[in-house]
């Protein structure tokens, strides 16, 4: 069974996932524009579920962000740890180079290759 992933976060930007039909350019002139490495220069707490197709939520989770940025490798490092509503949980460790203004490679610990995010005004989409 295929899920997706939805995150809320404690700002007004838009989470964009792979199943979004929309380009994520069509966001570029919405404020205020989310910067990464700014963002999450201050620890963060995220809400989100795994919803089938269907739109049932199978799974809901709580995670706690931290980002640290190296403005030498131009690379934001986010630890997350996850705790689900059944008990478990789960470190995850992003290394985001930063290509230019719009786009990052992403590589995380646990999935396997290097993944495309991008940002454009206030919307960030990340496909893995």
């Amino acid at each position: 069974m295929r899920t997706r992933f939805i995150a809320t976060l404690s700002i007004a930007f838009v989470i964009l996932t792979g199943c979004n039909s929309v380009p994520i350019q069509e966001y570029k002139d919405t404020t205020p524009h989310f910067v990464p490495e700014k963002y999450f220069s201050t620890p963060r707490i995220a809400h989100g579920q795994f919803v089938d197709r269907s739109g049932l939520v199978r799974r809901q989770f709580t995670v706690a962000i931290t980002g640290q940025w190296d403005e030498k490798s131009q690379t934001l490092t986010l630890n997350e740890d996850f705790v689900y509503n059944d008990g478990e949980k789960q470190t995850r460790i992003w290394t985001m180079h930063k290509r230019d203004e719009h786009r990052y490679d992403a590589k995380a610990n646990d999935i396997p290759g290097v993944h495309l995010a991008q940002t454009y005004g206030q919307a960030l989409q990340m496909r893995y």
